[in-house]
């Protein structure tokens, strides 16, 4: 009950809308969240300088400690469960006139509905109206999901109005935005920045929809995306990203896949006299085509990894050029100005389970699919379900947001119905890179402008930086990612690829012998005649060539094998059941 002051959790306030006008009226720079689920919008108007933070996921039992995990205890607002709407529009989050300084971190965000005219109409999940600019403290958006929001006009989860005059910038951080519908631009976010400050940084933009341009994202003018997966969106151009004329800014180190456009450009369709620099990307599995352009002036590109994008007619196709036509990843290099480190190879994503449907039913009074299989290998946690996405046909490059499931059967956001039935193929798409991907180690050189990627892992982990969102990180040198092994049953065994003994991340990558075979690799590191594993057993270095034995020992288990007695390891990919059942998606 309590007094519902908002000064401490027993007495804490109903509403995260009451509380964001209570912070901003008092001068109040916190707003802690707990867990559950709210039924409003919130509409946060911060004065200039009043640098608000909101953060949700509190978990606040009683006589317990109070734990901080938007991922575990989930703050939602669901805009679609408000009985009296404060706004016609239905934003689901609304921050406007110049919110300089906000911190909004750790929410669910959905049901948004925007509708009406003018910008009533944008936004569906959240609203952002940036436009008067002299902001000095940037607005941070980080470790939210967005998902299953609406709009007619533009921006069906996010719209951005962002002016030139705008220094400090704004930023989306781990944000996942993910089965959101916009009538016309902008499916998953519509962003109007005409200011380089605003960036994207690790999120996940995956199966929106557009009714005419950029089903995951659209773009007018300079932001910058980075390390970012944009997957399984459609529109009727730009499946995945639409860059309208003139726009600019940059998409670095992003994966680009499984995106689809009914007429132009599958995964990127940029406009006329376009200056954006993809850099560092994987475009793949798009349909039509990876790249595409509108006119002749084209975007830059570099060290960008091309693979199995197709044209409208199913044929191999990963640029169109305006002026030449279709074009291979390959050849981009010789051909267009300004291309530089660009080719073609195989992505080997880790992907998750695949199998066939039984039934595939679409509601349309609920815009739901309900898809049966009796053949089902997998589990979805609940707790994750707002980040699963499927592909329920593998011959349509296209996903849909899992919203629950039981057994045998999984219920989706969408038509699904429209690109499966019965007996087709669907997978669980994980873009995250395996050892035999062609994206590991394909830049040129290491880079410094990206320092992590999407799961915060140093790059470079190799010899050079990898292409797109993931970077191939192996800690104990057995093949399989840190991130897939994180995913395993199985606690990672360390590998040990001589079998001398010594795991492979205590003799790690060096040659201390400069015979070429790396030591992790090496029986006898130093090049001393004396194996390492009989050095350590010794208790010489097996690195340092003048370490060796040179006292005489007297042992009644002379003669024996020193580096049996010293064992050795099973190499972990005999032994690890290599398989991925009760994966899905990307966790938050």
């Amino acid at each position: 009950t309590g007094s519902q002051s908002g000064v401490d959790w027993p007495n804490a306030l109903r509403e995260i809308d009451a509380a964001a006008r209570i912070a901003d009226g008092y001068g109040i720079l916190d707003v802690d969240v707990a867990e559950g689920t709210y039924k409003e919008s919130v509409n946060i108007l911060a004065s200039t300088g009043n640098t608000i933070d909101f953060q949700g996921g509190y978990h606040v039992p009683d006589g317990g400690p109070i734990v901080l995990d938007p991922f575990l205890y989930p703050s939602v607002i669901d805009a679609n469960q408000v009985k009296f709407h404060k706004f016609a529009a239905r934003h689901a989050v609304i921050l406007d006139s110049q919110p300089e300084g906000v911190r909004f971190a750790g929410f669910r965000i959905t049901g948004g509905a925007a509708q009406g005219t003018g910008l009533n109409a944008n936004g569906g999940g959240l609203f952002i109206n940036d436009s008067f600019g002299g902001s000095v403290t940037p607005t941070r958006i980080e470790d939210c999901a967005i998902y299953g929001n609406t709009a007619t006009g533009d921006g069906g989860g996010v719209y951005i109005v962002e002016s030139a005059a705008i220094t400090a910038g704004l930023e989306l951080t781990n944000v996942h935005v993910l089965g959101n519908t916009s009538g016309v631009d902008g499916g998953g976010l519509y962003l109007d920045s005409q200011s380089s400050s605003l960036t994207l940084e690790k999120c996940r933009i995956s199966a929106n929809v557009a009714g005419s341009n950029g089903g995951g994202v659209y773009v007018t003018d300079i932001p910058l995306i980075q390390n970012t997966l944009i997957s399984g969106n459609s529109a009727g151009q730009g499946g995945g990203v639409y860059l309208a004329p003139a726009a600019g800014g940059g998409l670095s180190y992003c994966t680009i896949s499984s995106n689809e456009a009914a007429t132009a450009g599958g995964g990127v369709l940029a406009g006329g006299s376009n200056s954006t620099v993809i850099d560092g990307c994987i475009i793949s599995a798009n349909k039509p085509f990876g790249v595409e352009e509108a006119a002749a002036t084209s975007p830059s590109l570099t060290s960008t990894l091309f693979s199995g994008n197709l044209d409208l007619v199913d044929t191999a196709g990963d640029y169109l050029d305006s002026l030449l036509g279709s074009l291979l990843g390959a050849v981009l290099n010789t051909i267009l100005p300004g291309s530089i480190g660009n080719g073609s190879g195989t992505t080997a994503f880790l992907d998750g389970n695949s199998n066939t449907w039984d039934s595939v039913t679409y509601d349309p009074f609920l815009d739901t699919t309900t898809l049966e299989s009796t053949r089902f290998g997998y589990t979805f946690e609940s707790e994750v379900i707002p980040f699963v996405t499927i592909q329920p046909n593998t011959a349509r490059p296209r996903e849909f947001l899992v919203l629950s499931k039981t057994a045998n059967q999984l219920v989706v956001r969408g038509d699904a119905a429209a690109v499966a039935g019965p007996g087709d193929p669907y997978r669980v798409p994980d873009y995250h890179l395996t050892f035999a991907s062609s994206a590991v180690n394909f830049l040129p050189v290491k880079g410094t402008v990206v320092v992590d990627d999407f799961d915060v892992e140093a790059r470079p982990s190799g010899a050079t930086t990898d292409a797109g969102f993931d970077e191939f990180v192996d800690s104990n040198f057995d093949t399989i990612s840190d991130y897939e092994q994180s995913l395993l049953s199985d606690a990672p065994l360390p590998a040990d690829n001589d079998g001398d003994g010594l795991i492979d991340t205590a003799e790690g990558l060096g040659d201390v012998d400069l015979d070429t075979v790396p030591n992790y690799l090496d029986l006898d590191s130093d090049g001393d005649g004396i194996p390492d594993g009989t050095e350590t057993a010794l208790g010489t270095d097996p690195y340092d060539a003048l370490d060796f034995v040179s006292d005489v020992y007297v042992d009644k288990f002379a003669g024996l094998d020193l580096v049996g007695k010293g064992g050795t390891l099973a190499q972990p990919w005999a032994t690890i059941q290599h398989a991925i059942d009760g994966v899905g998606g990307i966790p938050g």
